[in-house]
């Protein structure tokens, strides 16, 4: 593994996703101990409520305060020898994954196991632990894929045959791409499509990405800024995620503070967020658009993937009977014709529309 917000539109269905999404980290404020998670039909279900995953991944305790305030609410695994007492360290601010050979502990916040890390080039499905029926109520198990399953990376030397297989392995399936840190490219519409052909890999199950949120050792041409983060979080959601990381786990000034913004819309959103998905596209080439429905409201998320250029985006909703959509954060609305709407967006752009 290397604010309260003002629009128009469906103000109603998001002044309730908001509402939904206090009540689903509430069992993570209050410090309950006991957890029990699910799969549902588009994401996980934690004690009852929707949850939208924000993680880091082995993080050492001495930053966790940081991560805390930057709205983390799942910590896979620990760093610095914590191990299996990180969920004693976390104390139930937050839910935990304990690694799945840790599968006979418990502890506060438990709410699953997390398979070894990247399985497909370490291991293959040998690597793999299975988890009897007695270890799994109330749990969830986690796995983190390389990049390689991509049709846009280079295969690994084993072929891509084995992904099939790897998947069945866990509930919520996952991958790291990290275009700038380790591909050396501002490749930003890999973000969207890598997570459009995990979800095709991975019929039925949740998926997610770990966005790259520093600089690593694989490239020093290109360095996360936050409003790189920002875009590949969004074109992960885009693209169909159902969680999200961030890695690595310590992060500059700038970038904890865009995360920590990200996250807050993201929990207020998470119900929407995790509501299905409804068929949406976009012109031009460089804005990539998703669309899920909440309550007879539906929200699109777009994201201009171009670093330098600006767009004029036409999004079309099949099917979208209404004159007229908010965007999310904003006091103002655009037109809706047969629909289609029309927005201009700055590179790396997100918006959030919302109509209902």
């Amino acid at each position: 593994m290397l604010t309260a917000m003002r629009f128009r539109g469906a103000s109603a269905v998001a002044a309730a996703a908001i509402v939904l999404a206090a009540s689903a980290t509430a069992a993570t404020e209050s410090g309950a101990v006991s957890a029990s998670a699910v799969v549902g039909p588009n994401g996980l279900v934690v004690n009852g409520k929707p949850f939208f995953p924000l993680m880091v991944y082995r993080q050492c305790p001495t930053y966790y305060p940081q991560s805390l305030a930057a709205g983390i609410n799942l910590f896979v695994g620990a760093g610095c020898g914590a191990d299996r007492s990180f969920l004693g360290e976390l104390g139930g601010r937050a839910f935990g994954l304990l690694d799945v050979a840790d599968r006979d502990v418990t502890g506060p916040g438990l709410i699953g196991f997390n398979q070894p890390d990247e399985p497909d080039e370490h291991g293959g499905l040998d690597s793999l632990v299975p988890l009897p029926p007695s270890s799994r109520p109330g749990r969830v198990t986690m796995l983190t894929l390389t990049n390689h399953f991509f049709s846009g990376a280079a295969p690994l030397p084993q072929g891509r045959s084995m992904y099939p297989a790897l998947v069945k392995g866990a509930d919520m399936i996952g991958f790291d791409l990290y275009p700038l840190a380790i591909w050396c490219r501002r490749a930003f519409l890999a973000v969207f499509d890598a997570q459009r052909e995990l979800q095709r890999l991975a019929p039925g199950k949740p998926t997610f990405q770990w966005i790259e949120a520093g600089p690593m050792t694989g490239c020093n041409r290109f360095i996360p800024t936050p409003d790189s983060l920002e875009a590949e979080t969004w074109l992960a959601i885009a693209g169909g995620a159902r969680g999200i990381g961030y890695f690595p786990d310590t992060w500059a000034p700038d970038l904890a503070k865009r995360i920590a913004d990200v996250n807050r819309r993201i929990v207020a959103l998470t119900p929407a967020l995790l509501g299905p998905e409804r068929p949406v596209s976009s012109l031009p080439n460089a804005v990539r658009v998703g669309a899920r429905t909440l309550g007879g409201a539906t929200y699109v998320i777009a994201v201009n993937a171009s670093v330098r250029l600006p767009a004029n985006a036409r999004i079309t909703v099949p099917g979208l009977a209404v004159r007229s959509i908010g965007i999310y954060g904003e006091p103002r609305s655009l037109p809706v014709r047969g629909g289609v709407f029309r927005d201009r967006l700055a590179p790396l752009q997100t918006r959030v529309y919302v109509a209902q």
